[in-house]
């Protein structure tokens, strides 16, 4: 059973989990597999506009079975997906070409994106501790078990989840980022006060 999130959600799923995902995530932007999802589609005889549900039910079934025969690959992408939404640097990464070489989907000429290049030391120094932080924050107020602390806690796990199922990008982590200097500055205080 999947829990529908949106009316696109047999999309992401199925653009979170299928066989080309696995070869250029989080290299490049996953929006370039909408054309081929297009085709798919249009193959069924499903019409934009038209049959939206059924579209999206048509994508979501042939996600479930790709996890279902490669729950492997499932749980890879699953990690790397946990990656690339706390990532510092910003996904997706770069640009570059898809290609195909002997039967198997590759990315040729990529290259890092601008923003990913200049401000990756500030970010990996900002984000950095600010993640550092943050877990132990949390892993500091989970002690004091405070209401606040448990449900900021779970919203915050199920947005990973849910991201690790379907997809992610370092752009849908940022409504959350302000929770996660909230903790952050948390864990920075009891750190200087008890150690200091």
């Amino acid at each position: 059973v999947v829990v529908t999130t949106s009316t696109t959600s047999g999309t992401n799923l199925l653009t979170g989990n299928n066989p080309v995902t696995e070869r250029i995530y989080p290299l490049l932007d996953m929006d370039i597999l909408e054309e081929s999802f297009e085709n798919i589609l249009d193959q069924r005889g499903l019409e934009k506009f038209v049959d939206e549900v059924a579209r999206e039910n048509h994508l979501q079934k042939l996600a479930v079975a790709y996890i279902k025969e490669n729950p492997d690959k499932f749980l890879k992408l699953a990690a790397l997906k946990f990656f690339a939404f706390y990532s510092p640097l910003s996904t997706p990464m770069g640009h570059g070409d898809v290609v195909k070489k002997e039967g198997k989907i590759t990315v040729e000429n990529f290259s890092l994106g601008a923003i990913n290049v200049v401000y990756f030391p500030f970010m990996l120094i900002l984000y950095g501790g600010i993640i550092l932080f943050f877990v132990y924050g949390i892993r500091t107020k989970i002690k004091t078990k405070t209401n606040f602390t448990k449900i900021a806690f779970l919203t915050l796990l199920i947005i990973t989840l849910n991201h690790m199922v379907f997809i992610a990008e370092s752009r849908h982590r940022f409504p959350f980022d302000p929770l996660l200097i909230v903790f952050a500055a948390g864990g920075y205080y009891y750190y200087y006060y008890y150690y200091w």
